[in-house]
């Protein structure tokens, strides 16, 4: 048995392991570590720990990951395993946990989970499985935080595979979830990976959908399919922020909702299909019929001028009744278009 103990600067570490996460983590903090290793006539059998309060340790990662300096946040690592794989248990604070298999011989995690929040998920098969179950939950900042976990702990002068493949599974439960700056309250989501495609089902108050994000990206893109889609306000644009939008980077979009409502304003079914061109984009249909009216149109984006471009028709079976549900008060009833 061997037991040590010292005060870890984060920096060098994380520097080693992946240098994007040194924006992330800094700081030192006090450790201690207990080893104990059995040497048989053949193979070994050992057991480690490693506990700190991380009393030191700032982190901006997404909460429950992050703290401040002067906060205590308890992190437990423990780890058992012979010459074939380690089984690899952690905790940091009281609502995020770590188990994994990591087999010697690929040095990749052949089962991984993480719970961040209270989740009843602890082994979910082989692969790399995340459960959140969180007050509030931003998809940009914890797409980030994936991408840097799964992109780091890499030897970048081999061709070998990092230690986390993508991840197979994951499930969101929020109260609040951040996507594309709109907000979802009371969010179910079930994603998982099929054959290299990704397929979700989004339940919440504002919409239900199944998204499929195909692993053709250029050539096949995104599918969603929504139940319904109700948006009561959308939040702007920051008009500071230009984006250079190059059409050989984006997808084709397949949209199609059965009853869908924005800002109020019933729109009723709504498709879009939208393509690659050589120009930009091509808008092959823009369709919405709902109780009064009937909308079908084509168009386009053209890149070099960022321009863009709708003609359709428009038709109704009572005009003023058409406006009213749009919340426009034309003096126009009984009217067709």
């Amino acid at each position: 048995n061997i037991g040590v103990g010292g005060n870890w600067d984060v920096a060098p570490l994380i520097s080693r392991l992946n240098p994007d996460m040194t924006r992330y983590l800094s700081g030192l903090t006090d450790w201690k570590a207990n080893v104990s290793l059995a040497l048989p006539e053949q193979g070994f059998h050992y057991t480690a720990s490693v506990i700190s309060d991380l009393q030191g340790v700032s982190s901006s990662l997404p909460s429950p990951l992050n703290k401040k300096k002067p906060q205590i946040k308890r992190l437990s690592v423990t780890s058992q395993g012979d010459q074939t794989a380690s089984t690899i248990t952690a905790m940091l604070g009281k609502n995020t946990t770590f188990n994994g298999v990591l087999p010697h011989r690929e040095m990749q995690f052949s089962r991984v989970h993480l719970a961040l929040g209270e989740s009843e998920q602890t082994s979910l098969g082989t692969g790399f499985s995340i459960a959140a179950n969180l007050p509030a939950l931003n998809v940009t900042d914890w797409y980030k935080a994936i991408e840097l976990l799964i992109s780091g702990v890499k030897d970048t002068g081999s061709d070998k595979p990092g230690l986390f493949a993508v991840p197979r599974r994951i499930f969101i439960n929020t109260d609040k979830l951040a996507v594309g700056g709109q907000a979802l309250s009371k969010v179910d989501i079930v994603a998982k990976q099929q054959n290299n495609n990704w397929l979700l089902d989004i339940n919440s108050d504002q919409a239900r959908a199944r998204v499929n994000l195909y692993d053709e990206w250029l050539s096949r893109g995104i599918e969603i399919e929504a139940d319904y889609i109700d948006f009561a306000q959308l939040d702007a644009p920051d008009e500071a922020v230009q984006h250079d939008w190059d059409p050989a980077t984006l997808p084709p979009v397949y949209f199609h909702c059965r009853q869908c409502s924005v800002l109020g304003k019933n729109l009723g079914e709504v498709t879009v299909d939208v393509v690659k061109s050589a120009q930009g984009m091509e808008i092959r249909q823009l369709a919405a019929t709902g109780e009064h009216h009937q909308f079908s149109g084509k168009g386009r984006w053209l890149a070099n001028s960022n321009t863009t471009a709708i003609s359709g028709s428009l038709k109704s079976d009572d005009a003023g009744q058409m406006l009213t549900n749009w919340g426009v008060d034309s003096g126009i009833k009984d009217s067709s278009a």
